[in-house]
């Protein structure tokens, strides 16, 4: 074998492509049929062949929106080829399995999960999502990303996996156990003493080095502990403490950390400091100054956007993949009062910037050109009212560096009233150095760095964007983000962008400190195809979206709220279901996937998501229905249109 994991897959015929969660051979484009039998391998290419089909096909104006698949299963020399999925791997804190994993390792499609390919014996099957760790071997495919994380000789994972059906669950839980080397469990205090007992503690001397990784690597939260002893190693100025150094010593060679106590490092910390762990706030020099309460007069609300969006600290939450960042450049625009058709939100005054700090400046650009093309607003426009900058996940005290950015693109109005730029983070993991995400201490300490030194000195807004914690529902209006409780509590304002029942999304408000006149924004969609060509000289199609932004009505609303975005939808609507007419008039019915599949055909070439919604929305309206389908089969069954439908794309047609 190899001693590249990922060169012995792509050498080996196990390659398909998908769509979604359907299989498909990549010769012939058709759905992938009974697995893991002869018929079934035949039919399995290379990396390279899979690469190529996929490329003819895609010419050819089929396979839109399909990527890479690699088959799990065996191989015909008895072995196997095992997939390990770890889901969420923040949320069920599978970091120490990551760094254990060997073989194969990258990360997933959503970014949030990690796939590990390994080989050799044949493994059970099982799922433990309590426990975030999917074990397969036979009967799936892994959807190939090429984001790596470790590329390592195979590694057969049967010895770990391996069990009775009945103590599946024990074996992947003490698995996980087993990965995050530790076994001594303490609080969440402990921890804070510790990471205070080490900065008396010089890193430079071998015999302390040593000791207290070996502490540390008995501490059974492993991504904490892991933390504060690599912060603490590279604070060394021995010139053999590297990071490198200290990522072989913890994930290697310190796999059996011995019997050193953590308390040992308290210890070494009384002798080099007996007062380590003492504060020296004096009461007696804090001034307590009373506020009169005469002569009051209400201070109106600093709006950004008029009777919505305020002066704030502010967090904007939602699920990856939902569009945040696309809504977050048409409130840009709005709060820098461009033209936007058919939106009604504006800033009570023009004139006001946007510095916004992004993790993906190319996405960012692509949401501007769209915005560009989209609504006719010239570039040199946007340039002069919105800053991008690449975020670089700095400490709390290196922000303050961009106060000086603040003071420079700070404008006036004719009379003379500061308009401070509107700063936005998106995201907060991208942008604020953090240890330990969900540490309330480490995140209010950022907040109230941004709170004492932009919001209140500098009356500047602040945004921050980051991931929600549950998918969010306009029913529940979740705006509290991912990670530490400090996100939603040590904040002005808490804002999200939810998702109703039919796929209309939202941007609401959640808690704030000023009455809005309105809570709700409409989220919808301007889409434009665009034809580009590549790097290789070959056409591309690409689609342009533009957040589209109205007032909407709390929920409970009794009257329909109609609006340019409601003939949009009804457009919409009326292209999907004459494509499916027409296309049944030929013989043709599609799945839903397959309407996907066919976006480049519909009329306005809609995007994926908007395609769900207009299908959810014929549905709802009894003008498709689901047909028959093959029992056992996913992909099985297909669109038929009901009578009221046939009637009304007869129509549309006349």
């Amino acid at each position: 074998m190899n001693a590249s994991t990922l060169q012995t897959m792509k050498e080996a015929k196990r390659w398909l492509l998908r769509n979604g969660k359907v299989p498909f051979y990549a010769a012939s484009l058709s759905p992938r049929g009974a697995t893991d039998t002869e018929e079934d391998c035949a039919k399995l290419v290379t990396h390279a062949e899979a690469t190529q089909q996929l490329k003819q096909h895609q010419e050819n104006g089929k396979a839109v929106g399909f990527e890479l698949g690699f088959a799990l299963g065996p191989d015909g020399t008895g072995n196997y080829w095992q997939g390990i999925d770890l889901d969420d791997i923040k949320e069920n804190k599978l970091f120490g399995f990551v760094r254990a994993a060997f073989g194969y390792v990258e990360y997933s499609p959503s970014g949030n999960g990690v796939h590990v390919i390994g080989y050799g014996k044949r493994l059970m099957n099982s799922a433990n999502y309590s426990s975030g760790i999917e074990v397969y071997s036979y009967g799936r495919f892994f959807t190939f990303t090429g984001n790596i994380i470790r590329d390592e000789p195979l590694k057969d994972y049967s010895e770990i996996f391996n069990q009775d059906p009945a103590n599946r669950t024990s074996e992947i839980n003490s698995s996980k156990r087993a990965l995050n080397a530790g076994s001594v469990v303490v609080s969440p205090e402990v921890y804070d003493e510790l990471e205070r007992a080490l900065k008396v503690v010089p890193a430079e001397s071998y015999e302390n080095w040593y000791l207290v990784l070996q502490a540390m690597k008995r501490l059974a939260d492993s991504d904490r502990a892991y933390a504060i002893a690599k912060n603490w190693s590279i604070s060394s100025s021995a010139p053999e403490h590297t990071e490198e150094v200290f990522n072989r010593k913890w994930e290697k060679d310190l796999e059996n950390p011995g019997p050193l106590s953590y308390k040992s490092i308290f210890m070494l910390a009384n002798e080099h400091d007996p007062n380590w762990n003492q504060h020296s706030i004096k009461p007696s020099n804090i001034h307590w100054q009373e506020i009169p309460l005469t002569n009051l007069q209400l201070e109106p609300v600093d709006y950004l956007i008029d009777g919505f969006l305020a002066r704030s600290l502010m967090v904007f939450v939602g699920k990856p993949g939902m569009g945040k960042s696309t809504a977050m450049v048409a409130l840009c625009a709005a709060v820098a009062g461009l033209e936007l058709p058919n939106c009604s939100l504006r800033p009570p005054v023009k004139g006001r910037k946007v510095i916004y700090i992004t993790e993906d400046t190319d996405q960012f650009k692509r949401n501007i050109i769209a915005l560009h093309r989209n609504y006719d607003i010239a570039l040199e426009d946007i340039d002069a009212s919105i800053k991008l900058l690449a975020a670089q996940r700095v400490r709390g005290e290196q922000l303050l560096s961009l106060k000086d950015m603040v003071s420079r693109h700070t404008a006036y109005t004719e009379d003379g009233v500061m308009l401070r730029p509107w700063l936005i983070f998106d995201t907060t993991s991208a942008s604020f150095h953090l240890e330990d995400e969900n540490s309330n201490a480490e995140v209010a300490t950022v907040l109230a760095l941004l709170k004492a030194e932009f919001y209140e000195k500098m009356g500047c807004s602040v945004c921050m964007v980051a991931h929600s914690g549950k998918n969010a529902s306009r029913e529940d209006l979740v705006t509290d983000p991912r990670g530490a409780g400090a996100w939603a509590g040590d904040t002005t304002l808490t804002s999200g962008m939810v998702e109703d029942r039919d796929g209309q999304k939202y941007i609401v408000l959640g808690k704030r400190r000023y009455f809005a006149k309105h809570t709700e924004v409409r989220v919808g969609l301007v889409s434009t195809p665009v034809t580009i060509m590549d790097n290789y000289g070959n056409a591309q199609d690409l689609q342009l979206e533009s957040a589209l932004l109205e007032w909407s009505k709390p929920l409970g609303r009794e009257h329909s709220q109609t609006s340019a975005f409601d003939a949009q939808q009804k457009q919409l609507d009326s292209a999907v279901l004459n494509f499916l007419h027409s296309e049944l008039l030929h013989g043709n019915k599609y799945t839903l996937n397959g309407l996907i599949g066919a976006q480049s055909e519909i009329s306005g070439r809609p995007g994926k998501d908007r395609i769900k919604q207009a299908a959810s929305r014929l549905t709802k309206k009894g003008l498709i229905v689901k047909g028959e389908g093959k029992p056992g089969r996913a992909d099985g069954w297909s669109f038929d249109l009901t009578e009221t439908g046939i009637k009304e794309a007869t129509q549309n047609m006349s």
